[in-house]
């Protein structure tokens, strides 16, 4: 993970605001509840979805709003047919996917490829890695779609979460004596991805706030949130993150630890929390966001 010592804190963020700002948020189980034991309350999650696009529309100093997933674009466009979440992309300027290794931005009514995005990335050879991980028992290929010349992911089986960090450590020994240069990235005790160094979903958001402060000629504040490991890059290097209650609790505890004079942690679950968050931020003097939905 990125040091956080160079950020300013809320206290300072404040004294200079309110800010215009760019919102970013992670989808599965943050916008959208996905996993199976989250059912029951889906409908309530997609209702506090619903609330947040509709005061995002009113938010006068919104510049920019954006998702950033581990989904690929194609499995992103499918939840179009997800009446609340249609409506978020309707509003939204720009997509980071695939886990921070492609980005699009509104153009219009379409969304362009970034072909500026990601850059060379030197001892990067997912041959090498597929190579490597062929015969492990507890890896499974993702589908193509998942694929592409920056991202190699499998789903993973059978790894506790008191194990992840050991077998993330397991995975990179043997990458180091290939010359392979690589990060891994387990989330969700679900989810593995091998990305090039410095490619993720944080340094990708960090690309787009470049692009639209060239656009603007001015530093927009980054807001971002998420919930899971695959997040961490992303919300660490934002000025300000917010956590909604359903966020793993070993991601909640290590973002705790590690910038909380920049983080809201949410009462509210999925988006509901990231409205939360977004309404702190206001009555904080951080940014300008409306109180009522």
């Amino acid at each position: 993970m990125m040091s956080a010592s160079s950020k300013l804190g809320v206290a300072e963020l404040v004294e200079r605001g309110p800010h215009d700002f760019i919102l970013t948020a992670d989808v599965d189980d943050t916008l959208v509840p996905i996993r199976e034991h989250l059912e029951p309350i889906r409908a309530e999650g997609l209702a506090g979805l619903d609330k947040l696009q509709r005061a995002l529309r009113m938010a006068p100093h919104l510049v920019g709003l954006g998702v950033a997933t581990g989904n690929s674009l194609g499995a992103l466009d499918a939840y179009d047919q997800i009446p609340e979440f249609d409506a978020f992309i309707d509003i939204a300027t720009f997509k980071i996917t695939s886990v921070g290794t492609v980005i699009h931005h509104r153009r219009g009514n379409e969304f362009e490829r970034d072909t500026t995005w990601p850059p060379q990335t030197e001892g990067w050879n997912p041959e090498k890695i597929r190579e490597l991980m062929k015969d492990r028992p507890e890896l499974d290929d993702q589908p193509p779609e998942a694929q592409n010349e920056h991202k190699v992911s499998y789903w993973v089986a059978g790894v506790p979460d008191a194990e992840h960090e050991s077998y993330i450590a397991e995975l990179e020994g043997l990458l180091t004596p290939k010359r392979i240069a690589a990060q891994v990235i387990f989330s969700s005790g679900l989810f593995l991805d091998f990305l090039p160094i410095g490619v993720h979903k944080g340094s990708a958001n960090e690309h787009v706030i470049d692009t639209v402060e060239a656009e603007t000629g001015r530093r927009q504040l980054s807001i971002a949130t998420g919930n899971s490991w695959n997040d961490g890059e992303f919300l660490e290097a934002a000025d300000f993150a917010i956590l909604p209650s359903n966020a793993d609790t070993d991601f909640r505890d290590w973002a705790i630890s590690s910038f909380s004079e920049r983080l809201y942690v949410a009462r509210e679950g999925f988006a509901g929390g990231v409205l939360e968050g977004l309404q702190y931020a206001s009555r904080a003097g951080l940014i300008n966001f409306p109180e009522a939905t």
